[in-house]
C-alpha cells in the first residue's frame, strides 16, 4: 500500500492530559505493594501471578480497543 494514500486522523490529541497520567502513576504505586503481598503470602503464588497478569493484559486490550474505536468514528461536530 502506498504510504501517501494512508488515512491520517488528526482530530484527537496525540498525548494524554497530565491528570490521567498522574493517576496512572499513583495507581501503579498503590498496586505494587498489594501485588507483592498477594503473591508472596499465598500457597500458590505462580497461579495468582498468572491470573493477575492475564487480567491486566485483557483490561489493557479492552482499553486499547475502545480507544481505537473512538479514533475510527468521525467526530460528532464534523459535517460531511
Amino acid at each position: 500500500m502506498d504510504s501517501f494514500s494512508e488515512k491520517v486522523y488528526s482530530g484527537a490529541p496525540v498525548f494524554q492530559q497530565t491528570g490521567p497520567e498522574f493517576l496512572n502513576f499513583v495507581g501503579c504505586l498503590i498496586v505494587l505493594p498489594i501485588y507483592s503481598i498477594v503473591t508472596g503470602y499465598t500457597r500458590h503464588p505462580l497461579t495468582i501471578d498468572i491470573l493477575l497478569t492475564i487480567f491486566a493484559a485483557e483490561y489493557n486490550r479492552y482499553a486499547n480497543d475502545r480507544r481505537r474505536r473512538q479514533l475510527k468514528s468521525p467526530p460528532a461536530n464534523l459535517r460531511l
